[in-house]
């Protein structure tokens, strides 16, 4: 995906691989890899699988979100070889691709060798290309329009899916005669104040700190569905857009959660995942968006006091007065996978790909619930939607999925978001104040960035 939102995974899920040590005589592949449950599983059905068949070892080394993106820029910065492969969040590859840091897969070597059993349309067109090809406008891929991007290079495929869901529980929607799943933000709202009972139970949750990518993460699907925007991808603008009124509106509306309405913990304006977890498992808030990974640990009942209680669903959307129809924007939240440019074994690399992207492989890791995986391959959509209600809300969503910035200047762009984000909720500015000098932040990032196109 993206910022910390899986920062407390691996305390929650216990004993996952630290994967460290010298490289070992023989064939052996170090991955530098994200701490998501499914990577001890990943390290397992290699050790049990893999290895035996082709005689390579394999080393997960996970690591928190944070530390993974700094490791890998220090592997590029120093062109270092002890990783074969990385396991990235979409929004690093464009940063990446332009240090020369990964390898090109649309290559006779790769894809295009042989009789390659793993093709690039084996995965959902808009999973695969966000995750894999750079450079990409979000905007059009998104929108489905998929056909100029038939030539961008790749890079990396998909290593994990999602977006963020609605999480909400079941037992409090009854015993408050709410019917069903709120469709919408105005009935999100609504039904949060009748859950509101502070300070034993809010009625929703955010993650609103400025660390990282918490607050974007819950504001931008507000944003996208009442019609506003960060930027113009393709022109690389940002005044008059994420300040817009459309924009302005959003950030209102989402900050009234903390303001006016009081339906969320006022110390959420420095939460994160871990915080937002713990108190969804304490029986402190009713409902919110989150990532499909931490249900699992919801339902385990040696965690979480509302095990079996809880609820999943699409993220609600915004109503169009004038149709009638909802729009919906589901927070993209995806991994990929690449080879190292300075790999010594990218041959074994390659092979350790295929097998990974392999319907069999993923069907494994979808077969073991402790990874709590999400498939991105085409074949296995209704299997993955099958495993249990978590994935079937985000397979459902994926289609409404939007992302933002990937390109090298993503980190200074994000830091800028969040503390004006950050600002607004807390009730320091205004919402369009706080947008107003977000726009002129991030307007002077992108006219001095060296990746902006050139204009004609």
């Amino acid at each position: 995906m993206r910022g910390n939102r899986w920062r407390a995974v691996a305390g929650l899920a216990g004993g996952l691989l630290a994967g460290c040590g010298p490289r070992d005589e023989g064939r052996v592949l170090r991955i530098l890899a994200l701490n998501w449950p499914q990577a001890a599983v990943e390290q397992k059905l290699a050790d049990d699988l893999f290895t035996p068949k082709t005689g390579i070892r394999v080393v997960l080394e996970t690591n928190q979100y944070d530390v993974v993106e700094q490791k890998m820029k220090q592997v590029i910065n120093a062109k270092s070889k002890r990783y074969d492969l990385v396991h990235y969040d979409s929004q690093w590859l464009g940063e990446f691709v332009a240090a020369a840091g990964v390898e090109r897969l649309d290559t006779k070597g790769y894809l295009g060798e042989k009789k390659c059993p793993l093709k690039f349309d084996d995965f959902i067109p808009g999973c695969a290309t966000v995750l894999g090809k750079y450079p990409t406008n979000e905007r059009d891929i998104f929108q489905g329009k998929l056909k100029g991007y038939a030539k961008t290079p790749v890079y990396g495929l998909p290593w994990a899916s999602g977006v963020a869901i609605l999480f909400y529980r079941t037992d409090l929607f009854k015993e408050a005669k709410i019917k069903a799943p709120p469709r919408t933000w105005d009935e999100f709202l609504k039904d949060a104040l009748k859950l509101n009972h502070p300070p034993e139970r809010y009625g929703a949750f955010t993650h609103a700190g400025r660390q990282g990518d918490y607050i974007t993460q819950d504001f931008f699907p507000i944003l996208w569905s009442m019609g506003g925007d960060l930027w113009d991808a393709k022109k690389w603008t940002v005044q008059g857009i994420v300040n817009a009124k459309p924009a302005v509106a959003a950030l209102e509306f989402y900050a009234g959660w903390n303001l006016k309405h009081k339906i969320v913990p006022p110390e959420s304006a420095n939460w994160g995942n871990e915080e937002v977890f713990n108190a969804l498992a304490q029986d402190k808030v009713a409902m919110g968006g989150f990532w499909a990974t931490f249900g699992a640990f919801l339902e385990d009942p040696a965690k979480s006091k509302v095990a079996g209680r809880m609820g999943y669903a699409p993220i609600p959307g915004w109503k169009d007065r004038r149709t009638g129809k909802i729009r919906r924007a589901a927070m993209f939240g995806s991994q990929g996978t690449a080879i190292t440019s300075f790999s010594s074994n990218k041959a074994d690399a390659w092979t350790y790909m295929k097998w990974l992207m392999s319907k069999e492989t993923q069907r494994a890791l979808l077969d073991v619930p402790e990874a709590a995986f999400i498939s991105a391959r085409k074949d296995l959509v209704k299997y993955t939607a099958s495993r249990n209600p978590r994935n079937r809300a985000v397979m459902e969503s994926l289609k409404d999925a939007h992302d933002f910035w990937n390109n090298p200047d993503y980190s200074q762009l994000l830091s800028v978001i969040q503390r004006e984000l950050n600002l607004a909720f807390i009730g320091t500015k205004t919402a369009q104040q706080a947008l107003d000098q977000a726009a002129t932040d991030l307007q002077a990032i992108l006219d001095q960035s060296p990746s902006k196109p050139a204009t004609k």
